[in-house]
């Protein structure tokens, strides 16, 4: 679903970059806004396996909508693996 996740600055922003045409089963786009809005699901909800990673997070902008930008609290450069990893180790994907 991503095209890219690329930091311009050493690992403490990242641009995650989505592919065009890609929607969900019932047929809504997946875009920016919707990558934010699930994302801050795992910030606000403690029992998410992905909460603690999250927590890293210090803020998510819209770019465009196929581009989010997420500054973290520090450089972090294993941030697209958290995209990737399976449901139960905590995956923000």
């Amino acid at each position: 679903m991503a095209e890219s996740l690329e930091s311009p600055d050493g690992g403490r922003t990242w641009q995650l970059g989505l592919r065009e045409g890609v929607r969900f089963s019932d047929g809504t786009p997946l875009d920016a806004q919707a990558v934010v809005t699930n994302v801050q699901r795992h910030i606000d909800k403690k029992s998410s396996p992905a909460h603690a990673y999250a927590q890293r997070i210090t803020g998510m902008r819209v770019v465009d909508p196929l581009t989010v930008e997420f500054s973290l609290d520090e450089p972090f450069g294993g941030f697209p693996q958290l995209f990737a990893q399976p449901l139960t180790y905590g995956s923000l994907g």
